[in-house]
């Protein structure tokens, strides 16, 4: 499984709601590879 958050990132995510929010609010790419990271199975095609 690949996640592309990086690790610092995905604890500030995982540990406090409104930076989770605010982040996947603006992102697609960080919405998906949070709340469906076990769907990922490859790095994300640039774009």
């Amino acid at each position: 499984m690949k996640n592309n958050i990086p690790g610092n990132l995905f604890n500030k995510m995982f540990n406090d709601r409104d930076i989770r929010i605010a982040i996947t609010r603006e992102s697609h790419l960080y919405f998906f590879n949070f709340y469906f990271a076990h769907y990922v199975k490859y790095e994300t095609a640039p774009f």
